[in-house]
């Protein structure tokens, strides 16, 4: 048996979490890790200092990206659920 990997972009992390078919309840609470987070935490000081490789920046803007799409994601599933309080953008 292959050992299981922790997942290592938040790529990984969504796309663990939404093979476990989770219900739209765990999808508007999914967050990532704090592992992650710390991550983008460290990326984004980093850039604002100008210290980031281009492997570096290329990784922020994939974390930016993915996290963008959550929004989108749990906004929509709001209004499905009927939240009209929240927009999907």
């Amino acid at each position: 048996m292959l050992p299981i990997a922790l997942p290592s972009t938040l790529v990984d992390e969504i796309t663990d979490f939404l093979v476990s078919m989770p219900t739209q309840e765990q999808i508007i609470a999914f967050k990532p890790s704090d592992r992650l987070n710390e991550r983008l935490q460290s990326l984004l000081e980093r850039a604002g200092e100008g210290e980031l490789s281009d492997s570096e920046k290329k990784e922020l803007d994939e974390f930016l990206q993915m996290s963008h799409m959550l929004k989108i994601l749990k906004g929509k599933l709001r209004l499905n659920m009927g939240d009209t309080r929240v927009s999907p953008f």
